[in-house]
């Protein structure tokens, strides 16, 4: 802003009036400076405004990534209900891929990028963790449902050897369920 400022209360006007014959006249000048130049210079000043602006925007989006982020890490530690916590992670998602879309030239795009190795690396423990939890869930209640099965087949004895031998399988698979928790 401020060299934008200083070039736009340069004379250019003066630049086109032969300024080698004003500095004889005067003397002497002390800069050398051509309209080629001075064009030079204001495309500079464009380009730095623009990659200014465009830090800025970038920093505005890790920002908002990161208290995204924060709230759905939150969210998950406190939730109670299943429900609760498959949404702080559909948004701790959400949070990850905002921050995987700032670019990377800017400032903001390679901070988020070193901080999105280690927070995809908690999400996907995290994540994994979850999907072996009701995996086993899944394996535990299989297991519940052959025991019942062998509960409810081993009631009223006497029974036959292929009857017995069909209650003791039954325990085996329950068995054999409960192990691959």
């Amino acid at each position: 802003e401020l060299a934008q400022k200083h070039l736009d209360n340069l004379p250019v006007w003066f630049i086109g009036y032969e300024p080698k014959r004003y500095c004889v006249f005067m003397g002497g000048c002390s800069w050398q400076f051509t309209v080629d130049e001075f064009r030079a210079a204001r495309a500079l000043i464009g380009n730095t405004k623009a990659r200014v602006f465009q830090e800025k925007n970038a920093i505005a989006q890790l920002n908002g990534a990161e208290e995204k982020l924060k709230n759905a890490k939150n969210t998950y530690k406190t939730a109670k209900e299943p429900s609760e916590k498959n949404q702080a992670l559909e948004d701790w998602q959400t949070a990850l891929d905002e921050m995987s879309q700032i670019p990377q030239v800017t400032l903001a795009g390679k901070q988020a990028k070193a901080k999105l190795v280690a927070q995809k690396r908690e999400f996907t423990k995290l994540s994994g963790r979850l999907s072996g939890s009701d995996r086993s869930q899944t394996l535990i209640a299989a297991a519940q449902q052959f025991a019942t099965m062998a509960a409810n087949t081993s009631k009223n004895p006497p029974h036959s050897v292929e009857k017995w031998e069909q209650v003791a399988n039954l325990w085996r698979d329950a068995i054999k369920r409960l192990e691959q928790v």
